[in-house]
């Protein structure tokens, strides 16, 4: 009876100590190709690259990382030496586990020991390797053997092979690792396309109706492989690719469709908060500033409007959308098609002048700084643009928008700049940024003679041709 009770006691303590352990996160690494003493560091996604420990190197190679509760599941990263690697945590799955790594072959030959899924993923990168690889090597026989046909047809038959595997992997890990971080992994990183469209060689428009048919299969099933309420997705780098490439690569350059695509996106993930509030400023910062196609701007301040102002239930931070709201309350003045909201100003003498004393069929509003290294670009290109088109009805209003009035000056004066006219606020009280949205300088807006936005947010680059138009609808008109 008393070896009984004492293998029970044993038996409980190793049960207690083996739930003590799957409580923490251990984690052992053996490197190669590092010195004693070099700093690692473990970083998470969140989905933003976040540093949570740092360990030294120790004799042998060796590096550990050891914490008293289990890191969240998703995606984390090693980094030593400029190099990295990563590496998954799942919900159910060990948290401690080793792994050798060597520096300079990465993931293709780490060897992980008591972590399952890592080690899918490290045989997954060395399969690739070889199959991007093969891939390569058939492609230039191919290329070689072109004028074969025989040999094209055999080597055509090897690459569609190689991609046959590739995807039969895909799909088996898919599968396999579905409700784990590297099943997510999989489903973002794996090749996904429609049938080919029944689209005959005697069919008009062939190629416009191919590009339209990719188009819309893409713009529609991008979002495919992500599930919008996982707990973990904003713990990946993925959906935050997702979204830059999607709305920046994918999408038509069109306001209405970005409109109605911005909609959709976040009606999918309305359900799970912070999934929502990520999307949502992700958006609004990057239709603030798009200079590829700077037409789109506006779109922010219906995100600001409708997504954060429009929906204080799904924000904590009040202060914030405070914040937001004046922000888009500003930017939401001066639209295009509107009139120019009137400043008055100081000129280097200290005379006042108003936006709309400038007589000129067109006028070109220019918010900037000299210390603005943009600034310093553009406004020597804006110069010339205005020495092309000063004597055909446009004015420059260049408005500066800071303080130190002796650089401004002699900026203007040893550039050679006194040919259009110079203003700023030299008593503060224009409330220049209470009327104008200035999130970013330079600023360019084009006017007509009744100062009427023509165009707000124009590219320096898009001037020209801009003035272009317009002044010869002008003297079309006269």
């Amino acid at each position: 009876m008393k070896k009984i009770f004492v293998s029970c006691v044993g038996f409980l303590c190793i049960a207690c100590s083996c739930m003590q352990a799957s409580k923490k996160f251990s984690m052992d690494i053996v490197f190669e190709n590092v010195s004693v003493g070099d700093t690692v560091q473990l970083s998470s996604y969140t989905p933003k690259i976040t540093v949570l420990d740092t360990a030294v190197v120790q004799e042998g190679g060796l590096v550990s990382f050891r914490h008293a509760a289990r890191l969240p599941t998703g995606m984390y990263r090693i980094g030593v030496k400029k190099k990295t690697f990563e590496f998954f945590l799942s919900e159910g799955e060990s948290q401690s586990f080793s792994v050798h790594f060597n520096l300079n072959e990465g993931l293709t030959t780490a060897k992980f020991d008591g972590s399952r899924e890592n080690a899918a993923f490290a045989a997954y990168a060395k399969f690739m390797q070889d199959h991007i690889a093969a891939r390569q090597k058939l492609q230039v026989r191919l290329q070689q053997n072109s004028q074969q046909p025989d040999s094209v047809k055999v080597i055509n038959e090897q690459i569609e092979q190689v991609v046959r595997e590739v995807k039969d992997n895909w799909t088996k890990l898919a599968k396999k690792y579905k409700n784990k971080v590297l099943g997510m992994f999989i489903a973002a990183v794996r090749d996904f396309e429609p049938e080919p469209p029944v689209i005959t060689d005697s069919t008009a428009n062939r190629d416009s109706l191919y590009r339209e048919y990719y188009y819309t299969f893409y713009k529609n099933h991008f979002f495919d492989p992500y599930s919008f309420s996982s707990p973990y997705l904003l713990r990946t780098p993925f959906y935050a690719r997702a979204i830059n490439t999607y709305f920046t690569k994918i999408l038509k350059p069109s306001e209405q469709e970005a409109r109605e695509q911005i909609a959709w996106l976040l009606q999918q993930v309305e359900q799970n908060k912070p999934v929502y509030q990520y999307t949502v400023r992700e958006l609004y910062d990057l239709y603030k500033s798009v200079p590829y196609h700077p037409e789109l701007e506006q779109l922010y301040v219906e995100i600001g409007q409708n997504y954060i102002v429009g929906k204080p239930e799904m924000w904590e931070d009040s202060v914030w959308v405070a914040k937001i709201a004046h922000a888009v309350q500003i930017a939401a003045l001066n639209p295009k098609g509107g009139q120019a909201i009137d400043l008055k100003l100081n000129d280097l003498s200290g005379n006042a002048i108003s936006l709309y004393d400038v007589q000129s069929d067109y006028t070109v509003l220019y918010f900037f700084n000299p210390q603005c290294g943009t600034c310093a670009v553009v406004t020597p290109e804006l110069h010339k643009i205005y020495q092309k088109y000063k004597n055909k009805g446009m004015q420059v209003f260049a408005v500066y928008v800071d303080r130190d009035k002796d650089m401004w000056m002699k900026y203007i004066v040893d550039n050679q700049y006194l040919d259009w006219i110079n203003v700023w606020d030299g008593d503060e009280t224009a409330g220049i940024y209470d009327k104008y949205d200035l999130h970013a300088i330079p600023m360019i807006y084009l006017l007509d003679k009744n100062k009427v936005i023509i165009e707000r947010d124009v590219a320096q680059g898009k001037l020209d041709k801009m003035l272009d138009k317009v002044l010869s609808e002008l003297v079309k008109n006269r």
